[in-house]
C-alpha cells in the first residue's frame, strides 16, 4: 500500500511540474510593456479585445495565437482582420493586455 501512495505522490508531483512549465511558456512576470508582432485574427470592439498570431516576444512570450484585452486607450482605427500589426502588451495579475496597437512598419 505504501508503494501505492509513493507512486501516487509521484504522479501528484509530475502533473504539477508539467502544468509550471507549461504556463511559462506563456510568460513571464509581471512586466511590460514587450513589443511584438503578429498578424490580426480578430477585433471585437464591443469586449475590448483584439485576436493576435504573434511572433516570438523574446523574454516574454512563445509564438502563438492569443486573444488579448484592450487598454481603454488603445484606438482600432485602420486596424482589420488580416493586417501585420505592430503592438506592446503587458501583463499584470495573469492579465495579458496590449496597450498599443498600429499597421506594421
Amino acid at each position: 500500500m505504501k508503494l501505492l501512495h509513493r507512486f501516487a505522490w509521484v504522479g501528484v508531483m509530475t502533473i504539477a511540474f508539467v502544468f509550471a512549465v507549461g504556463a511559462s511558456g506563456c510568460g513571464g512576470s509581471e512586466t511590460g510593456p514587450h513589443p511584438g508582432t503578429g498578424i490580426v485574427k480578430g477585433v471585437d470592439t464591443g469586449a475590448r479585445k483584439i485576436t493576435l498570431d504573434h511572433d516570438d516576444i523574446p523574454g516574454f512570450m512563445k509564438g502563438m495565437t492569443m486573444t488579448f484585452q484592450l487598454a481603454p486607450e488603445v484606438d482600432l482605427a485602420g486596424i482589420a482582420p488580416g493586417e501585420e500589426v505592430d503592438f506592446r502588451v503587458e501583463e499584470k495579475g495573469g492579465v495579458y493586455t496590449v496597450t498599443e496597437v498600429r499597421p506594421a512598419k
